[in-house]
């Protein structure tokens, strides 16, 4: 009874399950048996880098690569896969996630992935940053355009301007053309002829929404992340505003 007692008080006490286990390994150690395959994978590494992500190159129908930013877990495949933003095909990306969860940083991502995959010439990156100015560095890359802070209304005005202005340039030019879409002019047109993609990566939403209005369009790509309490999926249209 004192040992029981003294189990019971005290919180660092092997469990019943622990203490089975350890004699189920301690025995198979013993018979020399193979312990079996884990059913689940590791886990993922506290850092990934864009370089261990594999990218596939421009096709030869002038489409532009798959965009690696992450590497995500299917858990009912048992199985990982990169996780790629692909601007021939793909509309508005939502990005997911707490506060300090990297919503940030998975932009940044993007923008570093664009920048070392592409050329200038295919993708114009502009930045709206709602947030603490987690965008500002992307104004060195070469395919960025601008990147407008929250508290920079008058040069926010003019980017909406100039992105509603270049939809309606582009879609009468898709139009009088014959393409449905940029990737068809990609596809089908001359190569000094193609219309480059244009990215807007929009950081912060959710602490600004009251404030701006976004736009979107024939070519324009938005990254756009929302809070876990916000359900929406990725991908999922324009932002609600």
């Amino acid at each position: 009874m004192a040992i029981d007692a003294d189990v019971n008080d005290n919180p660092t006490a092997p469990t019943d399950l622990a203490l089975l286990v350890r004699a189920l390994q301690d025995s198979a150690r013993l018979a020399d048996v193979t312990a079996p395959k884990s059913p689940w994978l590791p886990p993922l590494a506290d850092r990934v880098t864009l370089a261990q992500l594999d990218a596939v190159g421009r096709g030869d129908d002038g489409r532009l690569p798959a965009i690696p930013f992450g590497l995500s877990d299917v858990p009912h495949e048992q199985a990982r896969e990169v996780a790629t933003y692909d601007l021939n095909s793909s509309g508005p990306l939502g990005i997911i996630g707490a506060p300090r969860s990297g919503r940030s940083t998975a932009l940044r991502a993007i923008a570093a992935s664009i920048a070392h995959l592409t050329e200038p010439r295919d993708v114009h990156l502009y930045g709206i940053d709602c947030g603490n100015n987690a965008l500002l560095p992307l104004v060195s890359l070469p395919h960025t355009e601008a990147v407008v802070a929250r508290d920079q209304l008058d040069r926010l005005t003019r980017l909406t301007t100039r992105l509603q202005a270049e939809i309606g340039r582009r879609q009468q030019h898709l139009a009088s053309s014959g393409y449905a879409d940029i990737a068809e002019q990609h596809r089908r047109g001359r190569f000094d002829e193609r219309l480059p993609y244009i990215v807007v990566l929009l950081d912060r939403w959710d602490a600004s929404k009251a404030t701006f209005e976004t736009v979107a369009g024939a070519g324009l790509r938005f990254v756009v992340p929302h809070s876990a309490g916000r359900r929406r999926r990725r991908g999922q249209g324009r932002p609600d505003g």
